[in-house]
């Protein structure tokens, strides 16, 4: 037996040990809902596993409020994205509780995860725990359930701690509140129309993204993206736009995305082009401009459209 088996159970030194340790998010492009726990305690920590605790209630609360088919296991927590959800924290470090953790640690939590719902843009965030959200968040007399702010064009919900130590609300409650998250987001789903979402992909920033030797020849670089682009505007029916700069190669006129350069030359063409594309678009809401690049995203978001992170979408295409 060992470390990442359900079967596995630590001992004290092993709890001892894994102080200070992380366990790896799950999470992926396009979820649902992402969770946010406060941070990893000494047994998930040592088992590398979210929530993993015996008698943690998340698993059962998430299995009865209708999240999940059937009962799982805390190490079956990467199956989570496939059904639309995830799991990260506002803190990476394993305590043996809570308040092991400062009021600064929390508060700085809060930014490294606006990266993460920048980068890959859940519907909702749900935090699990009400002090150390209202602590992170600067939010004294936050309640359970929807929050009235969004994180970075997310709905945010506050639901109680799962943990088994948690006596003020039983699992009952907290049954009611992720059915309640439930309803509301997949509600949503049912409304959205997934033909409408359109991918705006800013070309060249996605194929520097990985340092492959593109540069060695720029038109086989761009004619290998257009080629991805095409198969998952196929297999998704996502309709897919990447705009470059500079001069086209001579064989993209046939290409089943749309294929756009800038229609002037210069650093930052490509971005005007993609500003001014979204500035023009009926419903920019609709849009998902595809960039790692922070200028480009905030006039992006400016405008009314999502972003996704060019590592992000590069994922979403099958990298690693």
């Amino acid at each position: 037996m060992h470390a990442g088996s359900d079967s596995w159970r630590p001992t004290e030194k092993d709890l001892a040990a894994a102080e200070g340790r992380t366990v790896p998010d799950v999470i992926a492009p396009g979820l649902r809902v992402l969770f946010c726990g406060i941070n990893p305690g000494l047994y998930s920590a040592a088992v590398g596993h979210h929530f993993a605790r015996p008698g943690n209630r998340f698993w059962k609360a998430l299995h009865e409020a209708g999240f999940t088919e059937r009962l799982l296991s805390p190490f079956e927590d990467t199956a989570l994205p496939a059904r639309g959800l995830g799991i990260t924290n506002l803190v990476d470090r394993a305590t043996a509780g809570a308040a092991d953790l400062s009021a600064a640690e929390l508060q700085r939590g809060v930014g490294r995860l606006e990266d993460k719902v920048r980068d890959y843009g859940p519907a909702a965030v749900a935090v699990l725990g009400m002090h150390a959200y209202r602590t992170a968040f600067g939010r004294r007399h936050a309640r359970i359930g929807p929050q009235p702010e969004t994180i970075c064009g997310a709905h945010l919900w506050l639901l109680p701690n799962p943990s088994g130590a948690q006596a003020r609300y039983q699992l009952a409650d907290l049954v009611d509140i992720l059915r309640e998250l439930r309803e509301t987001v997949w509600s949503a789903a049912r409304s959205e129309d997934r033909s409408a979402i359109r991918w705006l992909v800013d070309g060249m920033n996605v194929i520097g993204t990985r340092p492959d030797g593109w540069w060695r020849d720029r038109d086989a670089a761009v004619r290998r993206l257009v080629h991805r682009l095409e198969r998952h505007q196929d297999s998704s029916g996502e309709p897919l736009t990447v705009v470059f700069d500079g001069r086209p190669p001579a064989d993209l006129a046939d290409a089943s995305v749309q294929v756009r350069f800038a229609p002037r030359r210069g650093r930052d063409a490509a971005d005007d082009e993609i500003v001014r594309m979204v500035e023009t678009d009926r419903d920019p809401g609709s849009l998902r401009v595809v960039t790692s690049d922070s200028t480009l995203a905030a006039r992006a978001r400016a405008g009314g459209a999502g972003v996704v992170s060019a590592g992000s979408f590069l994922r979403r295409l099958g990298d690693r």
